[in-house]
C-alpha cells in the first residue's frame, strides 16, 4: 500500500520534474564517487619549534615524509577507529608478570613469550593502551620494537586486560602513580638503560599526565602519544559520539560486574549499570572511589595537560584530523609551535587510534613511533659525544 502510494505520487508529478529530481540524485552520487577516487592522501603535517632536535627528527624519521594511503573503504574515521580496536591476524603472545603496588593493588607487565633480548642494555619501550586494548597498534609496536632491538613491555592497569582487583581503587584517568612504580621497577639496578613510553588513546593522556607530574625526574628519554584527547573534560562531556561512549562504558561496566561483590559496600552497582554517559559514571564511580567531590574537581586533578609546562621529556603526539573522539579543534596547536620538547604530526585520515592501511596490516603509527624513539636515542648519543 505504501509503495503503491509512492508510485502514484511520482506519476502525479510532471515528467520533467521527476527527471530533474532523478538527474540531480544521479549527478550528486557520481560527483561523490569521483571525489573519493580523486581525493589524494596528503603528507602528514608537522607542528614544532625549530631546534637542533627538530631538525634531527625530521631528517631521520622517513615515515613523516611519506603519505598515509588508506584504501577508499578505509577512509571513514569510524572504520579506522573500529579497525584499531580489532586484533590483526596473529595474536600477540605475551608472558605476563604481576606487580603489586604500594597499596597492594595489582598491575601487570606483558612481554613477548619465548623471545629474549640478548642485550641487557636494550632500550625499554612501555606501551600503555586504553581500556579497549588497542590490539592492532600494540601488536605493530611490539613487532617494530623487536626488529629494532628494543624491549617492548605492555602495561595493563588495575582491572584491565584480565588483571585482578585486589583493592577498591580503579586507576584514575590521569593518575600516574602506578605507572611511576612500574618505571622504577623496570629501571631498578639498570642505570644505563634507556626507557621510553608510548600511550594510545586514554593511555596517551596518562603518559602526558606522568611526564607533567614528574617532570625532570620522570626517568624517561622520549615518549609518543597516539590519539590523545588533550582536553579530556571537553571531549568526554561534549564531543565524544554516543557509539564510542557506549563502547568505553561497556568495558568499565564489565570490570564492575566482574567484581560486583568487591564494590557492593562502596558503590550503587544497580544504579551505575543504568548510567550511559561519562559525567554520571565519573560522579558515581571514580569520584566516590578516589575522593573527588564532583566531576569538575576530578578533571582538575586528572586533565592530561594540567602540568604540561613541567614536561621536560621530548613528546611526539600523533593525531588524525578526522578523529571522531577528539575533533581537530581540540588540538592545542600553539603548544607544539612554542615548546621545544613537543612535536605534533597530523594526518587527514586515521580515526581515533586507527591509522590502518588494510584489514591485515599493522597501524601506520607503530613504525612512526619506534622510528621517532630510535631517532631521539641517536640524537641523545650525539649530544653526549658518542656519535654513531
Amino acid at each position: 500500500m505504501f509503495l503503491s502510494s509512492i508510485f502514484w505520487m511520482f506519476l502525479s508529478y510532471p515528467v520533467t520534474v521527476f527527471l530533474t529530481f532523478l538527474g540531480t540524485v544521479t549527478l550528486t552520487a557520481v560527483v561523490y564517487l569521483k571525489s573519493l577516487f580523486r581525493r589524494k592522501p596528503c603528507l602528514p603535517k608537522l607542528y614544532y619549534k625549530e631546534s637542533s632536535l627538530s631538525k634531527h627528527i625530521l631528517n631521520r624519521c622517513q615515515t613523516f615524509q611519506s603519505q598515509f594511503k588508506p584504501p577508499i573503504w578505509a577512509r571513514s574515521s569510524h572504520v579506522q577507529t573500529l579497525l584499531g580496536m580489532c586484533p590483526v591476524n596473529q595474536r600477540l603472545k605475551l608472558s605476563r608478570k604481576y606487580i603489586q603496588m604500594q597499596d597492594e593493588g595489582v598491575v601487570s607487565l606483558g612481554e613477548l613469550d619465548r623471545v629474549k633480548i640478548s642485550d641487557s642494555l636494550a632500550p625499554i619501550v612501555i606501551v600503555v593502551p586504553d581500556a579497549t586494548g588497542n590490539k592492532r597498534i600494540v601488536a605493530g609496536i611490539f613487532e617494530e620494537a623487536k626488529s629494532n632491538h628494543m624491549r617492548p613491555v605492555l602495561f595493563s592497569g588495575r582491572g584491565q586486560n584480565g588483571n585482578k582487583l585486589t583493592t577498591t581503587k580503579l586507576t584514575d584517568y590521569g593518575d600516574p602513580s602506578d605507572l611511576r612504580e612500574v618505571v622504577q621497577y623496570l629501571l631498578q639496578g639498570k642505570h644505563f638503560v634507556k626507557l621510553s613510553l608510548i600511550g594510545i588513546g586514554a593511555g596517551g593522556d596518562l603518559v602526558m599526565s606522568y611526564l607533567g607530574e614528574y617532570g625532570s625526574s620522570a626517568h624517561v628519554q622520549s615518549s609518543v602519544c597516539i590519539s590523545p584527547t588533550y582536553d579530556s573534560e571537553t571531549v568526554y562531556n561534549e564531543k565524544i559520539p554516543k557509539l564510542y561512549e557506549i563502547i568505553y562504558l561497556v568495558f568499565l561496566k564489565t570490570v564492575l560486574g566482574k567484581y560486583i561483590k568487591h564494590f557492593s559496600q562502596t558503590l550503587d552497582i544497580r544504579k551505575i549499570m543504568k548510567l550511559w554517559n561519562f559525567k554520571d559514571i565519573l560522579e558515581h564511580v571514580y569520584c566516590i572511589l578516589n575522593g573527588h567531590l564532583n566531576s569538575e574537581e576530578y578533571w582538575e586533578n586528572n586533565s592530561p595537560l594540567r602540568d604540561v609546562d613541567e614536561i621536560s621529556t621530548p613528546v611526539l603526539c600523533i593525531s588524525s584530523i578526522d578523529d571522531p573522539v577528539c575533533s581537530h579543534d581540540i588540538i592545542p596547536y600553539d603548544l607544539f609551535t612554542t615548546s621545544p620538547n613537543m612535536f605534533l604530526v597530523t594526518t587527514d585520515y586515521g580515526g581515533h587510534a586507527g591509522f590502518v592501511h588494510s584489514l591485515l596490516s599493522n597501524s601506520w603509527t607503530a613504525k612512526a613511533s619506534i622510528e621517532y624513539i630510535k631517532s631521539f636515542l641517536v640524537f641523545e648519543c650525539k649530544q653526549n659525544g658518542h656519535s654513531k
